[in-house]
């Protein structure tokens, strides 16, 4: 792997490990209020983030994610 390689490697983690962490948040945040919460646009805005985190991962190889059934 050529320098430059690594370094497009290391921004594209760092981009989804930032990306990762603001996903997580919105699903903390609308899994503490989806029983007050429970229309579909908010179980879609749910639905979207794991599936944006899922969908992002297979570059890094976490096995976590592949466990992980998003229908």
């Amino acid at each position: 792997m050529s320098k430059t390689d690594s370094a497009i490697r290391d921004q594209a983690y760092q981009f989804f490990e930032q990306e990762a962490l603001e996903l997580l948040q919105v699903l903390e945040d609308g899994l503490l209020t989806l029983r007050t919460q429970s229309d579909l646009p908010h179980v879609h805005q749910l639905m979207r983030a794991a599936h944006s985190i899922k969908g992002g991962q297979p570059v890094w190889d976490f096995l976590v994610f592949r466990k992980l059934p998003i229908n």
